[in-house]
């Protein structure tokens, strides 16, 4: 007992005394040898974990040895940081005795061992060689699988892959390339690559084969290739080298796949895209051409102000942070009473257009009138969810107007009803366009009408083929000067027709800018002022007329040349607002469709009032122009109508559903019984496909081709008009054929442009939107239409949907009457 309480005894000075306790020194002492025996204490349990796991070791006790050492080592440096505290120097003092111990033990059996050690690597390298060899049969049993399950990959692939040697002689062929070339493999493996690449492309092979001969990839590389029938293909190729079992590149392995459906889609695409924009540069167009002319606002359903243009600012004295979020009543002067409101906001808020004039107060006080169209657009419900009011400052009319009823006898007055008719038939436009040389690229009817020419022989032509000489070179100097300026040009212009006869033009010219900010055409816009240049000189002569008369009536003549004047300064104003709704007119648009209707109303309105008020007193030549003006208004109405139909198809969002057409015909046949009234007609239905298409916009289709056919067949006593399907060059179209006048196929160019008539207008009414129509659903719906006739022998027009579904008993039900 008193061996082992010495043993255990801290009678001496620790080492921390020696340390002079200083932290520093102490904890550098106790961290180091605490970690020193922690390893030494990991190095026995790896040995004995590892003579556990391999009994087969030769002289495994030599590693029980090596880590009864190493304990006592780790022993050894543990009692150090014992010691550090309690000074047990004996126990310590034992520990190391034991270990010197075991060290020598150790080191005594090691020697005789080490020949035996030295043998040893020899059995270890058979045991490893055996070990590699077993490795090396089962990667090559793995490679034979995946070698077998890779040929069924290229079996079975729909890409053609092939391999090739280094100087492009062709040595594998897989069912895939023989689908997309053409090529068996008997006809296609040692042949060269150049069969199948394009003269122009042969440079490629050469490229290929000198970057895989560099150990390249090529990778995704779309070009084009020769198909054994000769047709060209686009494919996306990859191309890598092939090595032998010494890494040398040996040949190529080529991937190829079939782009060619992609590429006519990124076509597709690409031109939609580029057709976009010209539909947006038109309606950036339109939108210009709107804001020059009118003034716009637009509101809520709740009248809620929610955009202004700048004339609607100048007219109002408000601006637009003032009058956005405002109600219109802000603008009421009080002038109308409660109900003119409510029967407006009743027929908007049915969706129907409203038009009247109303008198509104600025915000300086000032009171002005507005010429107002309220246009209602309808959501996704058939509501409305906004509204367009587009105005014209009448102001000064009014105001010519009641001077005019405060100063004017009765005959007087109807002469200024007759001018101001006449000056709303002026209101027609005619409309010509030209690029920057000049050069004329449209004009309409009017144009037409009014110079004499044809249109074949104006588009092409310089404007200068309708100079009459009377305006001198300076004045067309400072017309193109102003207008190769990007500013709108206004003038009266003096023109000789085809036969020599002179007319007059009050003419605005717009130029269109580019994207480079320099006029890209110009629009001219005119109205013909002949009739009031030659009214102005009958007034004039009226005028010297009453002057010869007694001298109580001079004070009163000296107010009718002034309000003559008024009234040239209010026809000028007029004319400039004019310029802009001109401008609509090209565009064709749906806005441009509403603003005309205003005009059209007035000379309606007017000339009815002065035909029931005056008619009897004018004289014929008056009745007979009065007559013509009420033909035109309603003419010019149904050529708006139209033109908006035609404007609505290409906002129309297609709602393609499988549509029987046997239906769609017997509905439009339906629709046409007030035609056939009186008429003999053989109808002809045959059985009709089912199409996946829009009904709505197919019903207008037939409507027009079938009215057509009604129309044209009326010469005839026994009309027949015959729908049916018909096979033409493998393709199921559907024909509308009749036995009418028909039509000389040299003009079937121009068939279905806009206001194209093949027939005169005292034979055959209409519009020449119809057809224009037509073409332009079919092509909405990715078909085409066509027309083969014969001049008094009747006319067959083809449609092909492109979609048409396989005939069942219920859609192929068809019968003659």
């Amino acid at each position: 007992m008193g061996f082992f309480k010495r043993l255990f005894s801290s009678d001496f000075l620790p080492h921390g005394t020696c340390y002079l306790w200083n932290p520093k020194i102490v904890w550098l002492h106790v961290i180091s040898d605490s970690i020193i025996t922690l390893s030494y204490y990991c190095i026995p349990i790896a040995l004995v974990y590892l003579v556990r796991k391999r009994r087969d070791i030769p002289f495994n006790w030599i590693f029980s040895m090596f880590g009864l050492f190493i304990l006592g080592c780790g022993t050894t440096h543990l009692m150090e940081v014992w010691d550090v505290w309690h000074g047990s120097y004996l126990l310590a003092g034992v520990i190391k005795g034991f270990t010197a111990v075991v060290s020598i033990a150790t080191a005594i059996v090691l020697i005789p061992l080490l020949p035996k050690v030295i043998s040893l690597p020899a059995q270890m390298h058979l045991h490893e060689a055996t070990r590699k060899l077993a490795v090396e049969i089962t990667e090559r049993e793995q490679a034979i699988e995946a070698r077998a399950r890779l040929a069924a990959v290229v079996d079975s692939s729909e890409d053609a892959i092939l391999s090739k040697t280094l100087n492009g002689t062709i040595t594998a062929w897989n069912p895939g390339a023989e689908r997309l070339f053409g090529y068996s493999a008997s006809e296609a493996v040692g042949k060269p690559m150049r069969m199948l690449l394009p003269p122009e492309r042969t440079h490629e092979e050469v490229d290929i084969l000198a970057r895989i001969s560099r150990g390249e990839r090529v990778e995704h590389f779309e070009t084009v290739r020769v198909r054994k029938d000769g047709t060209q293909i686009d494919v996306s190729v990859t191309i890598s080298p092939i090595r032998n079992s010494q890494g040398t590149i040996v040949g190529a392995s080529n991937i190829a796949r079939d782009i060619s459906e992609r590429r006519r889609s990124e076509q597709a695409l690409n031109e939609t895209f580029a057709t976009s924009e010209r539909v947006l540069k038109e309606l950036a167009d339109q939108k210009f051409a709107l804001d020059q002319h009118a003034i716009v606002a637009i509101t809520d359903v709740q009248g809620t102000i929610t955009y202004v243009n700048e004339k609607f600012c100048a007219i109002s004295k408000y601006s637009k942070e003032e009058l956005i979020g405002q109600n219109h009543r802000i603008l009421n002067s009080g002038h109308h009473p409660k109900e003119f409101f409510q029967e407006m906001y009743r027929t908007i808020a049915n969706g129907k257009v409203w038009h009247n004039e109303i008198k509104n107060r600025a915000k300086d006080g000032s009171l002005y009138w507005v010429d107002t169209t309220i246009v209602p657009f309808l959501g996704a419900e058939g509501k409305p969810r906004q509204y367009v009011a587009i105005r014209a400052d009448i102001t000064e009319r009014k105001r010519a107007e009641e001077a005019f009823k405060e100063s004017l006898v009765a005959t007087q007055a109807a002469l200024r009803e007759l001018a101001d008719q006449k000056f709303a038939l002026d209101q027609h436009a005619i409309v010509a366009i030209t690029d920057v040389q000049g050069t004329i690229t449209y004009v309409n009817e009017k144009f037409c009408a009014i110079s004499k020419y044809s249109k074949e022989e104006l588009i092409g032509q310089n404007h200068r083929i309708l100079n009459s000489g009377h305006h001198p070179k300076d004045f067309f100097k400072q017309m193109y000067q102003t207008i190769a300026n990007g500013k709108v040009w206004h003038d009266e212009i003096k023109n000789r027709a085809k036969d020599g006869s002179m007319y007059w033009v009050d003419t605005t010219i717009v130029p269109f800018l580019g994207a480079e900010g320099k006029p890209r055409q110009y629009v001219a816009i005119r109205a013909d002022i002949t009739e009031r240049k030659l009214a102005a000189e009958g007034l004039t002569l009226q005028a010297s007329e009453l002057s010869r008369q007694a001298e109580q009536r001079r004070a009163d003549e000296q107010e009718i040349r002034n309000l003559n004047d008024e009234l040239e300064h209010r026809v000028i104003e007029r004319t400039s607002q004019l310029e802009a709704a001109n401008k609509e007119l090209e565009a064709f648009t749906y806005s441009v469709s509403h603003d005309l209707r205003a005009p059209l109303r007035h000379i309606a309105g007017f000339s009815k009032m002065l035909a029931e008020e005056s008619g009897v007193s004018l004289q014929p030549e008056a009745q007979h122009y009065l007559q013509r003006i009420q033909d035109g208004t309603r003419r010019m109405g149904t050529l708006v109508d139209d033109l908006l139909n035609l404007a609505r198809i290409g906002r129309h969002e297609l709602r393609v559903q499988v549509t029987g057409l046997d239906s769609i015909i017997r509905d439009v046949i339906a629709d046409l019984a007030p035609d056939l009234e009186s008429r003999k007609i053989e109808w002809k239905i045959g059985k009709l496909p089912y199409v996946e298409g829009d009904p709505a916009l197919l019903k207008v289709v037939f409507q027009n081709l079938l009215s057509n056919a009604v129309k044209y067949t009326r010469p005839r006593a026994d009309a027949t008009i015959e729908v049916l399907v018909d096979q033409l060059d493998g393709e199921q179209v559907v024909c509308v054929r009749d036995n009418g006048v028909g039509f000389n196929m040299k003009y079937a160019d121009k068939l279905f442009g806009v206001f194209q008539r093949l027939h005169r207008a005292e034979d055959f009414e209409g519009t020449g939107v119809g057809l224009a129509t037509a073409h332009r659903i079919v092509q909405k719906h990715g078909g085409r239409i066509w027309a083969k006739a014969e001049l008094d022998k009747g006319a067959a027009f083809y449609v092909s949907l492109g979609n048409s579904k396989p005939e069942s008993k219920a859609a192929m039900a068809g019968e003659s009457s």
